[in-house]
């Protein structure tokens, strides 16, 4: 596989200061749609945040008190096929990259799902997607069991399902602003992207991108058979 990771991060991305609280985390995490933050110290990366480290944390607590340290990392000069490999191995949706020890850049999974649509020829979501059984939730469960049951299957959104009827979609970020035990109801969107079986992978996947989506819903006569999400054409690009 061709390609360098300097040719499609995101130069000078989103950071935050170690000493900052959650709070500043919770806001830049939401105002930008992103599911992590590089945490500095000094100008020098020391830890990264993720959404779910928000959740159930005192917003008033330091990044420093949360974040995950050590931090794995790239070099602009890494393989895009060595970038797809560590989010796959790690459940990560981005990785920093760092240059003379410094925060260069970002990749992000949107960044490899968009070299992946570039590669893709004709191949039907049914191809890339993970088809059911699936993990879902019900509108009953609370937002602190949905985060759990996110963590253990090292996914970012939970199809919610009445009976066989897909009702709702929520993700981690959806789920930031609730308290523990309100439910995935109260969190949910009612209101979602879906795609069905048959549409091109290539389309599902400018989708995301274009609406910073993880995943979406697959559908077959109104019924839902599967999730395309982004490790998905991450594992395409890996074939």
């Amino acid at each position: 596989m061709t390609g360098s990771v300097a040719a499609v991060m995101t130069e000078d991305p989103i950071t935050m200061e170690a000493n900052e609280t959650l709070e500043v985390a919770h806001a830049l995490m939401v105002s930008s749609s992103i599911h992590h933050l590089p945490v500095t110290s000094h100008g020098e990366l020391c830890g990264i945040l993720s959404a779910r480290d928000l959740a159930g944390a005192a917003y008033d607590l330091p990044a420093r008190r949360v974040m995950h340290a050590p931090v794995e990392t790239l070099a602009p000069e890494d393989s895009i096929h060595v970038a797809a490999e560590r989010l796959l191995a790690h459940h990560f949706s981005s990785l920093p990259v760092l240059r003379d020890g410094k925060v260069a850049g970002i990749v992000t999974s949107s960044d490899l799902v968009r070299v992946a649509c570039e590669r893709l020829r004709d191949e039907p979501v049914s191809r890339l997607m993970t088809p059911s059984p699936l993990v879902t939730a019900e509108r009953e469960l609370t937002i602190g069991a949905a985060l759990q049951r996110m963590k253990n299957a090292h996914i970012r959104h939970l199809p919610v399902l009445e009976g066989d009827e897909l009702v709702g979609f929520v993700s981690d970020l959806d789920l930031l602003d609730g308290d523990g035990d309100a439910t995935v109801g109260q969190a949910m969107a009612v209101r979602f992207t879906q795609v069905p079986e048959a549409a091109a992978a290539g389309i599902a996947g400018r989708l995301m991108v274009r609406d910073r989506l993880d995943a979406l819903p697959v559908m077959r006569r109104g019924r839902l058979v599967g999730v395309i999400s982004a490790f998905d054409f991450l594992r395409f690009l890996l074939q």
